[in-house]
Protein backbone atom coordinates (compact mmCIF):
# COMPACT_ATOMS: atom_id res chain seq x y z
CA UNK A 1 0.00 0.00 0.00
CA UNK A 2 1.55 3.41 -0.70
CA UNK A 3 1.73 5.97 1.11
CA UNK A 4 -1.61 8.06 -0.42
CA UNK A 5 -3.18 5.36 -0.02
CA UNK A 6 -2.74 4.69 3.87
CA UNK A 7 -3.33 8.56 3.81
CA UNK A 8 -6.67 7.83 2.80
CA UNK A 9 -7.49 5.40 4.55
CA UNK A 10 -6.75 6.89 7.86
CA UNK A 11 -8.38 10.45 6.88
CA UNK A 12 -11.21 8.83 5.15
CA UNK A 13 -13.20 8.29 8.58
CA UNK A 14 -12.65 11.55 9.47
CA UNK A 15 -13.83 13.40 6.74
CA UNK A 16 -17.05 11.13 6.75
CA UNK A 17 -17.51 12.28 10.35
CA UNK A 18 -17.16 16.05 9.38
CA UNK A 19 -20.62 16.73 7.69
CA UNK A 20 -19.11 20.54 6.58
CA UNK A 21 -16.14 18.58 4.38
CA UNK A 22 -17.28 17.81 0.61
CA UNK A 23 -13.60 16.37 -0.81
CA UNK A 24 -10.76 16.07 0.93
CA UNK A 25 -7.28 16.18 -1.47
CA UNK A 26 -3.09 15.03 -0.70
CA UNK A 27 -1.15 17.59 -2.61
CA UNK A 28 2.57 18.57 -2.21
CA UNK A 29 5.16 16.36 -1.76
CA UNK A 30 3.39 13.31 -0.69
CA UNK A 31 0.90 13.48 -3.90
CA UNK A 32 4.29 14.08 -5.88
CA UNK A 33 6.43 11.28 -4.96
CA UNK A 34 8.95 14.26 -3.41
CA UNK A 35 7.95 13.11 0.22
CA UNK A 36 10.71 12.23 2.71
CA UNK A 37 10.39 10.60 6.30
CA UNK A 38 10.15 14.17 7.56
CA UNK A 39 7.97 15.59 5.33
CA UNK A 40 4.57 17.18 6.25
CA UNK A 41 1.48 15.88 4.90
CA UNK A 42 -0.78 18.59 3.45
CA UNK A 43 -4.50 18.36 2.80
CA UNK A 44 -6.33 20.63 0.73
CA UNK A 45 -10.36 20.48 1.97
CA UNK A 46 -13.00 21.38 0.00
CA UNK A 47 -16.35 22.46 2.47
CA UNK A 48 -20.00 22.52 1.75
CA UNK A 49 -20.48 25.82 0.58
CA UNK A 50 -22.20 27.28 2.82
CA UNK A 51 -20.18 25.27 5.56
CA UNK A 52 -21.18 27.52 8.54
CA UNK A 53 -19.53 28.63 11.84
CA UNK A 54 -19.38 24.81 12.56
CA UNK A 55 -16.10 23.50 11.15
CA UNK A 56 -13.22 23.72 13.11
CA UNK A 57 -10.03 23.89 10.65
CA UNK A 58 -7.73 23.48 13.86
CA UNK A 59 -9.54 20.51 14.91
CA UNK A 60 -9.63 18.73 11.78
CA UNK A 61 -6.09 19.42 11.52
CA UNK A 62 -5.51 18.16 15.27
CA UNK A 63 -7.52 14.48 14.50
CA UNK A 64 -5.60 14.14 11.12
CA UNK A 65 -2.21 14.62 12.57
CA UNK A 66 -3.56 11.85 15.43
CA UNK A 67 -4.39 9.39 12.77
CA UNK A 68 -1.48 9.57 10.88
CA UNK A 69 1.34 10.15 13.06
CA UNK A 70 2.61 12.66 11.33
CA UNK A 71 2.70 16.62 11.01
CA UNK A 72 -0.25 17.73 8.75
CA UNK A 73 -0.93 21.03 6.91
CA UNK A 74 -4.30 21.59 5.72
CA UNK A 75 -5.78 23.92 4.10
CA UNK A 76 -9.60 24.80 2.86
CA UNK A 77 -9.74 25.06 -0.74
CA UNK A 78 -12.90 27.27 -0.47
CA UNK A 79 -10.84 30.22 0.74
CA UNK A 80 -7.67 28.89 -0.87
CA UNK A 81 -5.61 31.70 -3.46
CA UNK A 82 -5.95 30.85 -7.47
CA UNK A 83 -2.91 29.69 -7.53
CA UNK A 84 -3.20 27.35 -4.39
CA UNK A 85 -6.31 26.40 -5.61
CA UNK A 86 -4.77 25.14 -9.20
CA UNK A 87 -1.59 23.31 -7.55
CA UNK A 88 -4.00 21.20 -6.03
CA UNK A 89 -6.07 20.39 -9.43
CA UNK A 90 -3.06 20.39 -10.99
CA UNK A 91 -0.76 17.70 -8.89
CA UNK A 92 -3.29 16.59 -6.06
CA UNK A 93 -5.28 13.09 -5.25
CA UNK A 94 -8.56 13.01 -4.65
CA UNK A 95 -9.13 10.99 -1.43
CA UNK A 96 -12.50 11.55 -0.16
CA UNK A 97 -15.49 12.68 -2.41
CA UNK A 98 -18.97 13.11 -0.71
CA UNK A 99 -20.60 15.29 -3.25
CA UNK A 100 -18.96 14.82 -6.93
CA UNK A 101 -21.60 17.09 -8.19
CA UNK A 102 -20.66 20.08 -6.16
CA UNK A 103 -16.93 19.17 -6.15
CA UNK A 104 -17.42 19.33 -9.99
CA UNK A 105 -18.81 22.53 -10.03
CA UNK A 106 -16.35 24.16 -7.55
CA UNK A 107 -13.54 22.31 -9.99
CA UNK A 108 -15.41 24.55 -13.04
CA UNK A 109 -15.52 27.80 -10.96
CA UNK A 110 -12.03 27.67 -9.27
CA UNK A 111 -10.25 26.64 -13.31
CA UNK A 112 -12.30 29.65 -14.52
CA UNK A 113 -11.37 32.08 -11.38
CA UNK A 114 -7.47 31.01 -12.24
CA UNK A 115 -7.83 31.86 -15.89
CA UNK A 116 -9.29 35.10 -15.47
CA UNK A 117 -6.68 35.42 -12.22
CA UNK A 118 -3.05 34.68 -14.69
CA UNK A 119 -4.80 37.12 -17.49
CA UNK A 120 -4.56 40.03 -14.35
CA UNK A 121 -1.43 38.30 -13.34
CA UNK A 122 0.51 38.62 -16.70
CA UNK A 123 -0.51 42.08 -17.30
CA UNK A 124 1.25 43.31 -13.65
CA UNK A 125 3.78 41.14 -14.55
CA UNK A 126 4.65 42.89 -18.14
CA UNK A 127 3.92 46.35 -16.40
CA UNK A 128 6.73 45.19 -13.53
CA UNK A 129 9.18 44.43 -16.25
CA UNK A 130 8.49 47.78 -18.47
CA UNK A 131 9.32 49.53 -15.08
CA UNK A 132 12.09 47.89 -14.53
CA UNK A 133 13.58 48.50 -17.83
CA UNK A 134 13.09 52.33 -17.62
CA UNK A 135 14.36 52.38 -14.17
Amino acid sequence: MGAVDRIAEAVRPLAERTPEVTAVYVFGSTATGRATDKSDVDLAVLLHPDPGPAFDLLGFGVEAEKVLGKSVDVVVLNRAGEHLKYLVRRDGILIYDRDPQARRRFDRWSRKAYQDFLHYHRRYVQKMKEQLRRG
